[in-house]
């Protein structure tokens, strides 16, 4: 009876792992600044400087300059474009609040 409860407890931690999502999803997508001389990504319009959201966009950060995007996010230039899986993640310059792990001056939800 042990083992089967031991191998129970085991299968539910595998799916609990596999199905795992963060406590804080990278947020809707929002308008930003495109860095200087680079356009925006894909599902933004541009206006000027300005990247708009438009259909199925993903949220965007920029990240400081020569540092790369976190896990689940792509990078393009100085633009990390969040994935449909991206837990939140931002520039804290070098301090990440309370259930955040820090990847140099990015911020990353657990």
């Amino acid at each position: 009876m042990n083992k089967l409860i031991s191998a129970f407890a085991f299968g539910l931690l595998l799916v609990s792992n596999v199905y795992a999502t963060c406590a804080n999803p990278a947020p809707r997508a929002q308008p930003f600044v495109a860095p200087s001389g680079q356009g925006c990504p894909s599902n933004y319009s541009q206006s000027g400087s300005t990247c708009t959201p438009s259909g199925s966009a993903n949220f965007v950060f920029i990240a400081p300059s020569g540092q790369s995007c976190p896990s689940n996010y792509s990078q393009q230039g100085r633009m990390c474009i969040a994935s449909s899986s991206a837990c939140y993640a931002f520039v804290g310059g070098g301090s990440c609040p309370s259930g955040y792990s820090s990847q140099g001056q990015i911020c990353i939800a657990h």
